[in-house]
């Protein structure tokens, strides 16, 4: 029986669902390159997770139902979709900070970083909504990003989570600013905000 390595893997955008730039190539390709290197000892399972931007067609999707995630002193509500591309789980993320922009990336720093922290805290959360444990989060860029370090928070909370993050950059000239407030919201705050 071979090992198993599960991988989540996390972007804004993924061809054929929705595609701006680059990033959009990878993320549909990179996955099932990696789904493609099991054999008969290693098994990886990777799962993509996207956020349902307006432009994807919810009546194809199967929905996986509601959960919520902690922003401040209130609970943000979650929907979760089921898609599949090449015989690969495709899973959609949605929420009021996602519905807020009806762009991929939107001109508003705060806006966008309300969203892709939501989305990368909430994806983080869906993977115990379906009862599945990754053993590595694959982030791409600053979008995602959050999801490593809300996976990190949880390692220092819960010292039984040893699961793996890797965050890729694509685009370095994009590293959403004026997100401090927002992650502080989610729980997640920031130990030195003056780091070079």
């Amino acid at each position: 029986m071979p090992q198993t390595i599960n991988v989540l893997f996390l972007a804004a955008e993924a061809e054929p669902f929705v595609k701006v730039g680059g990033l959009g190539d990878v993320a549909g390709t990179l996955p099932r390159a990696l789904r493609a290197l099991s054999n008969e000892e290693v098994k990886v399972d990777v799962r993509l997770v996207l956020p349902m931007h307006s432009v994807i067609r919810e009546e194809s999707l199967k929905p996986l139902g509601l959960y919520s995630i902690p922003r401040g002193n209130t609970e943000v509500q979650v929907e979760a979709f089921e898609g599949a591309l090449d015989g690969m789980p495709v899973y959609f993320i949605n929420g009021d900070p996602i519905r807020a922009s009806g762009t991929v990336y939107s001109s508003n720093n705060k806006l966008d970083a309300e969203k892709y922290i939501f989305f990368s805290l909430a994806a983080l959360e869906f993977s115990r909504h379906i009862n599945w444990n990754p053993n590595v989060i694959h982030c791409n860029d600053w979008h995602t990003a959050s999801a490593a370090y809300g996976n990190l928070v949880k390692r220092w909370e819960d010292k039984k989570n040893r699961i793996a993050s890797l965050v890729t950059v694509h685009n370095l000239p994009f590293l959403g600013p004026d997100v401090k407030e927002i992650l502080e919201a989610y729980g997640l705050p920031l130990a030195n905000t003056d780091l070079p």
